[in-house]
């Protein structure tokens, strides 16, 4: 079934139109366990209101910071729903696509980025270190974080590996060994250095329709 239209610009653009319904947008600074539960729900409404077969487009603009612990376990929630949904759903960056929206991204059934847009991979041990401190005094987290990064250390390098072997099982261009590297220095991407490894399936122009 994947990319089974992809070729097809004339459905591409119809579904960008705004009047398509089959449109759902991931745009805020932070992402949350509600933002990534209501994506999902929107996703599904979508899918569950309608008979069409056409793909949902989730339009992608997000410095894709994880605002919960918890919203990691929502967006593998989203990831196990795209996976099974029935219809398609297409991922397209139209700005920037960093840290947790890269795995949102990973998980759709197409990649496909405006020429303009950047993408990030992240290193897990930096996020969960700001997320234990995100609400901490700052003056007292010298000593600790060494002591909870060595307490996390194992647990991280596992999510690490569960990550980049989803991420791998996806960019087939490129390893696992690789894969750990790019988040390692938290690499960013162009949309054509994207497509050469991998990272997405096409560098496409928004329809003017949709302007």
């Amino acid at each position: 079934m994947i990319h089974r239209k992809m070729m097809d610009e004339s459905l591409f653009a119809r579904l960008l139109n705004p009047f398509s319904q089959r449109v759902v947008h991931l745009n805020k600074s932070t992402i949350t366990y509600a933002d990534v539960r209501k994506l999902k729900d929107d996703i599904e409404q979508i899918v569950v209101e309608s008979d069409s077969t056409d793909p949902v487009i989730l339009m992608i603009d997000t410095p894709g910071d994880a605002g919960e612990m918890g919203s990691r376990h929502a967006m593998e929630a989203l990831r196990q729903m795209i996976e099974n949904s029935r219809v398609e759903i297409w991922g397209m960056v139209t700005g920037q696509c960093r840290l947790a929206s890269m795995y949102i991204l990973q998980s759709c059934h197409l990649r496909v980025a405006v020429p303009e847009a950047t993408l990030q991979f992240h290193d897990l041990r930096r996020v969960i270190v700001l997320d234990v401190f995100a609400s901490d005094d700052p003056t007292v987290v010298g000593d600790m974080v060494a002591k909870i990064v060595e307490c996390v250390k194992w647990d991280v390098i596992r999510e690490r590996w569960t990550v980049a072997m989803f991420y791998q099982s996806r960019m087939r261009r490129i390893s696992t060994i690789e894969i750990l590297e790019l988040m390692r220095d938290e690499a960013h991407l162009s949309a054509y250095q994207a497509l050469s490894l991998g990272v997405i399936d096409r560098v496409e122009h928004i329809p003017s329709v949709v302007h």
